[in-house]
């Protein structure tokens, strides 16, 4: 009966929500020379990285980050291109260049993608929630506070950013959790973002532009990110079509990290978001296809996200 009505449930709302999805924009975000186009946050599996990129780079983008929960290990299972099971993860006819434990270049036919080590840390330090990383060394263990985290990130000569910080629902450590971080991390010293989340509807919940606000009143790098959940509903399509971010000044190249770090700390105002956030019943429609999936933890991780809203 549950998965009954869980099935209902994703298919009404993906019915509604694709006849939406039709008319919304989808021009591609082709880059110019002195610009890269990226996405820092999405959850992609194994299975799908390969048609991923594909679909990434058709759409015009420089460089994806994978940001798998309390774990960076999917940059180094991309790099020997065997997954857990040892299983080929990329075609063996395209080049996978390992440029540093902290960037990969992977070419292929359609052309050719950065890859910075990334992941999302859940901290529980002073409350639940979720702190992006791009460019560390080597994965960074959740559970800590989020001043350890941060400080842990930038030893690694890393990037790091608050995830969907004014969404409590979806884990955001919220806008008195970030100043108290910015006053130790100054963001003309250390590379801080902010991110606009495309999975936050905007049409029904005000989160995106409370982070927009913080973001211009504080000058924090804000980027756009799609936090596409790749295994549900072919949402691993929709990397370079919901947010991301084009970063005018820079070009990809092996010096990406550096030159990201330097462009979030010295000129913030040269990022702009591109794209679109999902539609409320698209939403509700790979979350439940997510709930049947997973039910229990999908159901714990909703209600602790209820209730860290109404502390």
């Amino acid at each position: 009966m549950r998965k009954s009505i869980l099935t209902l449930i994703a298919a009404a709302s993906l019915a509604f929500g694709g006849a939406v999805h039709c008319q919304e924009q989808r021009t591609p975000s082709r880059s110019k020379p002195n610009e890269v186009v990226i996405d820092f946050h999405m959850h992609i599996p194994y299975h799908l990285i390969a048609k991923t990129l594909v679909s990434a780079k058709e759409k015009g983008l420089d460089a994806l980050v994978f940001t798998d929960y309390n774990s960076a290990d999917k940059f180094d299972r991309i790099a020997e291109n065997k997954d857990p099971d040892g299983k080929q993860i990329l075609p063996r006819y395209w080049d996978i260049r390992k440029v540093s434990n902290r960037l990969l270049k992977v070419s292929f036919p359609q052309g050719e993608l950065y890859l910075p080590r990334g992941e999302e840390i859940r901290v529980t330090q002073p409350r639940k929630g979720d702190i992006l990383v791009c460019g560390t060394e080597k994965s960074i263990a959740g559970g800590m506070d989020a001043k350890t985290t941060f400080q842990e990130v930038y030893s690694q000569g890393g990037i790091g950013g608050f995830a969907h910080l004014c969404a409590p629902l979806f884990y955001g450590l919220g806008e008195e959790v970030f100043l108290d971080v910015m006053k130790t991390f100054n963001p003309r010293q250390f590379p801080l973002f902010l991110e606009k989340n495309a999975q936050v509807p905007e049409r029904n919940f005000d989160y995106n532009s409370q982070v927009e606000e913080l973001a211009r009143k504080h000058n924090v790098a804000l980027v756009g990110d799609s936090d596409a959940h790749g295994n549900y509903l072919w949402e691993y399509q929709q990397v370079g079509v919901k947010y991301h971010s084009v970063i005018e000044g820079i070009s990809p190249s092996d010096n990406l990290i550096e030159d990201l770090s330097k462009t979030f700390r010295n000129s913030p105002q040269s990022i702009r978001i591109k794209g679109n956030y999902n539609h409320i019943f698209r939403n509700a429609a790979w979350n439940a296809v997510s709930t049947m999936k997973n039910f229990g933890p999908k159901v714990k991780s909703t209600l602790e996200g209820l209730r860290q809203g109404k502390k």
